[in-house]
């Protein structure tokens, strides 16, 4: 009884782990291949879970969908369903084609939130100046 409970214990202080890590990220990137992992408490994964949470905190979620979908278990193929509805995913098939994803990806974030540009500063239109924004002086 006692290895129960405290394996228990050490499974909801793991889960308490990873979603604060989830509350703390300003990105969830998630990689879903073919299988859907140890299935916790509430029937669901921890890959499942973070993706809910970061949903729920309505966080930026970059998911990437391994190609290899041959032996993709059922439960998987439904989580990725789910991410489709939500947000735009892409797919890779090996690990140079996922590294090249994730970078073109937050390239892009960084570009939408104007932390990088790509164009001079004096030729960068603002988002939300008007004409009365400009001093004639």
């Amino acid at each position: 009884m006692y290895l129960f409970l405290r394996n228990r214990l050490q499974a909801a202080a793991l889960q308490a782990t990873y979603l604060e890590k989830v509350a703390q990220s300003d990105i969830y990137i998630g990689l879903l291949g073919s299988e859907y992992g140890h299935v916790g408490s509430g029937g669901v994964s921890a890959t499942e879970k973070e993706f809910d949470y970061a949903t729920q905190l309505n966080k930026v979620r970059l998911i990437f969908i391994s190609s290899n979908d041959a032996n993709r278990d059922a439960r998987e193929a439904d989580l990725i369903k789910k991410a489709e509805q939500f947000i735009v995913r892409r797919k890779f098939t090996s690990p140079l084609e996922l590294k090249a994803a994730v970078y073109a990806s937050l390239i892009s974030y960084l570009e939408d939130k104007e932390d990088i540009r790509s164009t001079p500063f004096d030729a960068t239109l603002h988002r939300e100046a008007t004409l009365d924004d400009i001093d004639e002086d």
